[in-house]
């Protein structure tokens, strides 16, 4: 359930709506969540394209599906039939960390999701800065704070944090099997997915995409009960090649239980 509430006149957020593209580079900088740059600091991220190739003309591998020809499996159309339901709701855990050279981001996210809305926090954490972010995302706006600080309002992200965002029954995808995972079994399926932001920073230079796995287990109908993704690819920064990955891990919880997302209320406040 996502429930509106009207913004005071002359509130801060009713006045940073009229700043937006200004807010929309901050925004991008710490939704995009998985880039990364060089020296010139994490928060200089751009908003990523979740499907397009890496430079134009040159295609990017996504999913190494093994047996993609064959028919889908119950538990496979389940989930997409579950992915398809415009008023599903969930709550889901993701760590994700990017490598590049010697350099590391890892993002964590608790995040509850209904429906295209999402609400929660997002941790950001590098060897030179960490960030405390709380979001909530109510398609077509964004309110964010940082660390107890002002909510501030901007356009919602170019990308959703909902891993299974795009999922049709044309995706390519393939049933590995039966596997008990922590005293449960589960179906291991392998969708060609990419199911958090792959985009890296302007430092990252020629960036090729070699490999992406984006594996899901879930119950018999369908239910996803945790999943991961590893991307890996070749690039350049400063000059010399480097291997950057990215590996996430997801905990789905919730699946189907009540949740409401609140668009924040904010007192009216001076624009520093």
């Amino acid at each position: 359930m996502i429930r509106r509430r009207g913004l005071p006149p002359g509130s801060l957020l009713s006045r940073l709506r009229e700043r937006r593209p200004r807010f929309g580079v901050v925004l991008s900088a710490i939704i995009a969540a998985v880039a990364l740059v060089a020296a010139a600091a994490v928060w200089a991220l751009v908003g990523g394209d979740k499907f397009g190739p890496t430079e134009p003309g040159r295609p990017t591998p996504v999913g190494s599906i093994a047996g993609s020809s064959q028919a889908p499996s119950a538990a496979l159309r389940a989930l997409v039939r579950w992915a398809g339901h415009t008023d599903r709701t969930f709550h889901l855990e993701t760590r994700t960390e990017v490598t590049v050279g010697d350099r590391v981001v890892t993002v964590s996210s608790s995040l509850d999701h209904a429906a295209a809305a999402y609400a929660g926090i997002i941790d950001i954490v590098s060897e030179r800065r960490s960030r405390h972010v709380e979001v909530v995302i109510v398609p077509p706006s964004t309110y964010l704070r940082e660390t107890d600080g002002p909510w501030r309002s901007g356009d919602a992200p170019q990308r959703s944090l909902d891993p299974f965002a795009g999922l049709t029954a044309a995706t390519a995808a393939a049933d590995l099997g039966l596997e008990t995972v922590e005293g449960r079994l589960l179906h291991h399926l392998r969708i060609a997915l990419l199911p958090v932001d792959t985009t890296f920073g302007p430092e990252v230079k020629d960036v090729v995409y070699t490999s992406t796995d984006f594996d899901v287990w879930v119950d018999d109908v369908g239910v996803p009960v945790s999943g991961t993704f590893v991307l890996k690819g070749i690039a350049r920064m400063s000059d010399a090649p480097v291997q950057p990955t990215i590996r996430s891990t997801f905990v789905f919880s919730r699946v189907g239980a009540p949740i409401e997302i609140t668009v924040p209320i904010e007192s009216p406040a001076p624009i520093s």
